[in-house]
């Protein structure tokens, strides 16, 4: 019995057993898959990074080539002749005569006419014989060389022969003769709005005007501005009545320019096919719109000029007076020259910029990055009167095989394979449907030219039993 005490007495001394513990030593197959998603995730990381790099030198790579298909594409304003520029000696140069100076500045209406550049007053100098009347005509006030400001009479802000925009600075001097002035513009309501510009209705001296800006809600670069002065100097050149007219343009050193052009109160042509139908629009009336537009296209081309962006929404209508020739009716004029592209003599060799244009009315060879020519304007005029035959956009009602629309990109494919041309419906004059198919021709060289055209319309406008 002592002996069992002094065990049992023992014992109790002794610390209580620990509980049984949950941990374990980490197994070696364990520390191998963790190091090894480690090193999986470092590899994606990286991977990601590399293809985010190679994404941003594209981007860069292909901003700065369009860049430069802009500065060879856009080239009109380079073409267009300067009435007077500065030279090393401080003086404008003037024009090699004065009658074509004055006959450049007679050009705008006399409403539109600021005199001495829209400078105040005061601030003209004091050999500039420019008044505060409008000019009655060439002959009325001729312009001298001495006439002309010198270039140490005005300061760079005064003289306004540019503007900067987004650090970029861009020469206005042949656009002098053209300057309004800004304070006595105003914009009363927005009519329309493009991916880049905005056109509003306004007022100028007393008369409605239509005011074309760059879109003030979204941020513009340097390309948006030039095409916009591209524009601007191009149209200023062009003075036909089935060319929309522009009548001057402003511009303020920190960058906001306008475009000033006659107001078309009657809309597009978009507009108008879509608010009336085949029956309610008959041929007769459609036959003198496209008669307007192919003379239009006639002098543009005359001109040296490929619009490459003729299409339904770019004709403007307007109401035309009674004449000895003509009763009064709807008109049409054709605007928008952003994409425009003045051809020059030595353009053998130039590159030349491809996919310009609005899918649905450009022509196969824009896609082919091909040289071209303005019969791909005659391609556009082709897809106009179709769209007058069926008072929808061109390849509106196109599907696949399973009855799904073709988009825009599936047209051009099919456009540019030559799988895919224009409809007339049975409605149509035959003459007409005929014309439209010649204008839309694979081949460049078998469309008819613009005055080809004209001279078809007008062979058939008198004969109201063809249009039946």
């Amino acid at each position: 019995m002592p002996g069992s005490l002094a065990t049992a007495r023992s014992l109790a001394q002794q610390e209580p057993p620990l509980p049984p513990s949950h941990d374990r030593l980490a197994d070696p197959d364990d520390i191998v898959i963790s190091v090894g998603v480690i090193v999986g995730l470092a590899k994606l990381l990286l991977v990601v990074w590399r293809v985010v790099s190679m994404i941003r030198s594209d981007y860069n790579a292909q901003k700065e080539q369009h860049k430069q298909r802009l500065k060879k594409a856009f080239t009109h304003g380079e073409n267009l002749q300067e009435d007077y520029e500065f030279h090393g000696d401080g003086l404008f140069k003037a024009p090699e005569t004065a009658d074509s100076f004055t006959t450049l500045l007679d050009t705008m209406p006399a409403v539109l006419r600021v005199p001495s550049m829209s400078l105040p007053r005061d601030q003209r100098d004091e050999n500039d014989e420019f008044d505060d009347q409008p000019r009655k005509s060439a002959t009325s006030h001729r312009v001298s060389k001495q006439h002309l400001p010198t270039r140490s009479s005005l300061t760079p802000h005064e003289s306004m022969s540019h503007f900067v925009a987004l650090g970029e600075k861009f020469e206005m001097k042949g656009l002098r003769p053209f300057r309004i002035d800004d304070s006595l513009l105003i914009s009363d309501e927005l009519v329309a709005k493009g991916s880049y510009g905005e056109v509003w209705r306004g007022r100028y001296n007393g008369a409605t005007v239509a005011i074309k800006t760059l879109v003030s809600t979204q941020p513009q670069t340097i390309d948006h501005v030039t095409v916009f002065v591209n524009e601007i100097r191009l149209m200023v050149d062009l003075h036909h009545s089935c060319v929309c007219q522009v009548l001057g343009a402003s511009w303020q050193p920190s960058g906001d320019i306008k475009m000033v052009m006659e107001f078309m109160p009657r809309g597009d042509l978009t507009t108008h096919l879509a608010k009336t139908t085949p029956s309610s629009c008959g041929w007769d009336d459609k036959v003198l719109l496209a008669l307007d537009i192919a003379d239009g296209l006639a002098y543009v081309h005359h001109r040296k000029v490929i619009h490459r962006d003729l299409k339904s929404r770019n004709v403007l209508l307007c109401d035309r007076a009674a004449t000895a020739e003509d009763h009064a009716r709807l008109g049409a004029k054709i605007t928008d020259f952003g994409l425009s592209r003045t051809v020059k003599e030595d353009d053998e060799n130039a590159s030349w910029s491809c996919g310009v244009g609005t899918y649905r009315w450009m022509a196969p060879e824009l896609f082919l990055n091909s040289r071209y020519t303005s019969a791909v304007d005659v391609y556009s005029f082709g897809m106009i009167l179709s769209e007058m035959d069926s008072h929808q956009v061109p390849f509106w009602n196109t599907r696949t095989p399973d009855g799904q629309l073709v988009h825009d990109i599936g047209i051009m494919d099919k456009v540019r394979r030559g799988e895919l041309r224009p409809k007339f419906s049975s409605s149509c004059p035959e003459w007409i449907e005929q014309l439209g198919m010649a204008c839309v021709d694979m081949k460049p060289s078998l469309r008819p030219t613009a005055e080809q055209i004209k001279a078809i319309l007008l062979l058939h406008v008198a004969d109201s039993s063809l249009f039946e």
